[in-house]
């Protein structure tokens, strides 16, 4: 059954999709801007949950296709025993509770602190077939601060993933909606009217595996709508700016590999993207960009593993400069024992425009850890450390970000986990301000 196997690479998302739009020098952000990336930082969570449920539909794909060849051979007997396996339906409700205590929210040196209270129930359904899955995620999620009520979110979700599998192949529909604008003065919350969005993200692919070849045929188109016309007469001149942000994406993707050896894998990346701006802007913010990217993924050792690869970006804008990114990184990962592994991620990136101002390179060391104690495995450890080291040129300086990063987690229950996590950050610069906070997190998880 090894054939029908769809294998996963499990990559470093080296560049992301919009790498050539943004400034070089980092800006710090205004309250509105960090409300806005809070809630697509929770987006990407969630959307890397339904990457870990794709993995996790493969594998079952496979399982239920082995259950199938014994059934076929008479090995299984138990008729009843066979349909559960090739079909299984399982729903339960879930509610995430997470509070955090920010000394330095806006990122500036003159520190102002807040407590944020994010609460988010929702309901997951997966239906489970020998050769095809759904996944169902629909939630609420709100979040409070204690001194920013402008600030606070109020949103709901769906998130939809579909699988079937053809022998060698695999075809997959995802889609992911996000509408935050079921808060408002109507239902007594208090908030930035010009924050009001909803964004939706849908992706299909179609993959294939031939014992020594494999391929990922992909579409994406990212759309992000910011509703200046919910309530106009809330709006000031600075809210009215926002609605620059409203645009779509669309990414064409065709990635390939070879596998050299039976633990060594070469890999071939392209994608094509185009980016609109639904409002004209001066100068106007349209681009498209083309990636290409080639690598190696491979196993060194029974506990070592290695992806290293080499990506070039090129972004060509409708009025502004261009710019081309360079970047080539390496993903290290050594499993110290059953109960701890390691993961090191050193890359280089040269990023070159028309614009010498724009100019930088940049260089970034991660370190991570993870540590299941013997006394007690419910209990997990883990620790990180992150450095990005901006080089601007001898005229214009340099900056270094330093990350720290401590959690604990506990299974205390199976339907019931809680995690406390501690994060702190600096930013020593001559090009921008300097600063430093402290972060503390604790979450509580259930599902029923």
């Amino acid at each position: 059954m090894a054939s029908k196997f769809i294998p996963i690479i499990i990559s470093l998302t080296f560049l992301p999709a919009l790498s050539g739009i943004g400034l070089a020098q980092e800006f710090n952000l205004t309250p509105r801007d960090n409300t806005i990336f809070v809630t697509l930082n929770q987006l990407q969570q969630r959307e890397e949950a339904i990457r870990d449920a794709m993995r996790d539909a493969q594998l079952r794909l496979v399982e239920s296709d082995y259950a199938v060849t014994k059934s076929s051979a008479g090995k299984i007997s138990d008729r009843k025993l066979f349909r559960e396996k090739i079909f299984s339906i399982k729903g339960h409700p879930y509610v995430d509770i997470t509070n955090t205590f920010n000394d330095n929210i806006d990122n500036t040196r003159h520190k102002k602190s807040a407590i944020i209270n994010t609460v988010s129930p929702g309901f997951k359904l997966n239906l489970i077939g020998r050769k095809k899955s759904v996944y169902l995620d629909t939630y609420l999620s709100a979040l409070y601060y204690n001194n920013r009520s402008r600030e606070n979110i109020w949103e709901a979700g769906t998130s939809v993933l579909g699988n079937i599998s053809f022998g060698k192949f695999l075809a997959s529909v995802y889609d992911n909606y996000n509408d935050n604008r079921i808060g408002g003065s109507d239902v007594g919350v208090k908030l930035n009217t010009a924050d009001y969005y909803w964004s939706n993200k849908f992706n299909t692919s179609f993959s294939g595996n031939f014992n020594r070849y494999g391929f990922d045929l992909g579409y994406t188109r990212n759309d992000i709508e910011y509703n200046e016309g919910y309530d106009p007469d809330s709006l000031t001149d600075d809210d009215e700016d926002s609605v620059n942000a409203s645009h779509f994406e669309e990414i064409f993707n065709f990635n390939q590999y070879l596998r050299l050896a039976t633990k060594t894998r070469l890999i071939f990346e392209y994608s094509y993207g185009n980016v609109t701006y639904t409002t004209k802007l001066t100068p106007s913010e349209d681009n498209f960009y083309n990636i290409m990217g080639i690598g190696v993924s491979g196993v060194l050792s029974p506990k070592t593993t290695f992806l290293t690869k080499l990506n070039y970006t090129d972004t060509d804008f409708k009025e502004k400069d261009d710019t081309s990114d360079l970047l080539f990184g390496v993903n290290i990962g050594y499993r110290l024992s059953d109960r701890a592994d390691l993961a090191f991620s050193p890359s280089y990136l040269v990023h070159s425009t028309a614009s010498t101002s724009q100019r930088y390179n940049k260089v970034t060391m991660d370190i991570s850890g993870n540590h299941r104690f013997a006394f007690n495995p419910r209990l997990k450890a883990s620790l990180g450390y992150k450095q990005e080291f901006f080089d601007y040129g001898k005229r214009d300086g340099t900056e270094t970000v330093n990350t720290y990063s401590f959690g604990l987690a506990y299974a205390f229950k199976r339907w019931l986990d809680f995690s406390l996590g501690y994060v702190y950050k600096e930013r020593n610069s001559n090009v921008n301000e300097e600063y430093y906070g402290n972060t503390f997190t604790f979450k509580t998880q259930a599902k029923f």
